[in-house]
């Protein structure tokens, strides 16, 4: 998210530049989320925080980079912008609750809505400011 108004990340290749932040975001999530798991479950011991702690930063590996691509590629597939926003956030937002949500009841975790409520509105808050502030950005660049 921090690095989409960069030009040297949109010079070359826009699919390079997408899977490039998409790598990057995945990356700052993976300890962002990581350590809010360990802290919102630490009060059930260390045992269930830790568990907690990396069931969400293997899940934020993988879909940080998931969600970032998907929700560039959903925002530049669609011409008509009403669609384009709905479905740029309806559909990145979807997958992501349900998936994150799975991970957590399937790993466990005690403290299931205090992990899970504060990364989503979040996340649904950041999907906005692509929408409305980046994503049109991105449109009005030459090479994306």
């Amino acid at each position: 998210l921090f690095f989409y108004g960069r030009p040297e990340m949109t010079q070359h290749n826009p699919r390079t530049a997408i899977l490039k932040r998409g790598l990057i975001n995945s990356a700052l999530f993976c300890v962002i989320w990581g350590g809010w798991a360990y802290y919102a479950n630490s009060g059930h011991g260390h045992a269930a925080a830790l568990e907690a702690a990396r069931a969400q930063a293997a899940f934020t590996v993988v879909n940080a980079f998931i969600y970032s691509v998907m929700l560039e590629a959903v925002f530049h597939r669609i011409p008509r912008a009403l669609w384009r926003n709905l479905a740029t956030f309806a559909i990145p937002n979807a997958v992501l609750t349900a998936a994150l949500t799975g991970v957590h009841w399937l790993a466990g975790t005690p403290a299931l809505l205090e992990t899970v409520l504060p990364q989503l509105l979040i996340i649904y808050g950041i999907s906005l400011v692509y929408i409305f502030i980046i994503g049109p950005r991105t449109l009005a660049a030459p090479d994306l």
